[in-house]
């Protein structure tokens, strides 16, 4: 995977973790990160430039994750993918973060090998969209059922 053109903005308030996630993506190529701490730094960050993916920590100083991934999602960025990289994983979280439009969820503490997968799968194996009244985001659905006949409805 070639990620030496890939445009990532990081949202995470630990600067610890933000330097071991910026390092892993480093080691791949991948050194066009800017780094927000705060929901308001990362909202300005998008006001100034281009990205082709987001990832986020669940819980930041100024708000959830999840709520800014839903602010996103209702925005003319609505197709951008996130990764959620949170501490709270628990299956609630889990829902939570589907529900919210995130494309991704990678638990803390993560290997590199599954950041990489994650990453992988935002890129090159993206779900379909949904648009519709009470949810933006990747179609929930993992897999599609092959034995499946009746109308495909979630197209948007």
């Amino acid at each position: 995977m070639d990620l030496r053109r890939i445009r990532v903005l990081l949202v995470e308030d630990n600067r610890e973790m933000g330097t071991i996630v910026r390092a892993v993506l480093a080691s791949w190529g991948c050194t066009n990160v800017r780094t927000a701490e705060t929901i308001a730094s990362a909202l300005g960050w998008l006001d100034q430039e281009s990205f082709d993916l987001i990832i986020v920590d669940r819980k930041l100083p100024d708000g959830d994750g999840f709520a800014f991934v839903r602010q996103v999602r209702r925005s003319p960025l609505a197709f951008l993918p996130v990764l959620v990289l949170t501490g709270h994983a628990s299956a609630k979280a889990v829902a939570e973060a589907r529900d919210s439009g995130v494309n991704e969820f990678l638990a803390k503490p993560f290997t590199a090998q599954r950041l990489y997968e994650r990453l992988h799968r935002l890129i090159y194996q993206a779900r379909g969209f949904v648009t519709c009244e009470d949810y933006v985001g990747p179609d929930r659905r993992r897999r599609a059922d092959p034995e499946y006949k009746g109308p495909e409805r979630r197209r948007a």
